[in-house]
């Protein structure tokens, strides 16, 4: 995830890091999350938009760049 200028994070090998299962719904209006970047600490943290139900899929914007 690309925080800032030349700032990236990448849990690909880190299971503890628990954004790493939120999916890209590609529909807009499924989302139920937003990333909060901070570049300054090398971190996102995720906000629910709504209330999220136990096991329901969590959706976040990828960013149109991450599909091209």
């Amino acid at each position: 995830m690309r925080l800032g200028p030349q700032v990236y994070v990448d849990p690909f090998d880190d299971k503890t890091v628990l954004g790493r299962y939120i999916n890209d719904p590609r529909n807009r209006l499924l989302q139920n999350v937003i990333f909060d970047k901070r570049p300054e600490e090398q971190c996102a943290y995720v906000i629910a938009k709504r209330d999220i139900a136990a096991g329901e899929e969590i959706f976040a914007d990828y960013g149109r760049w991450y599909w091209l």
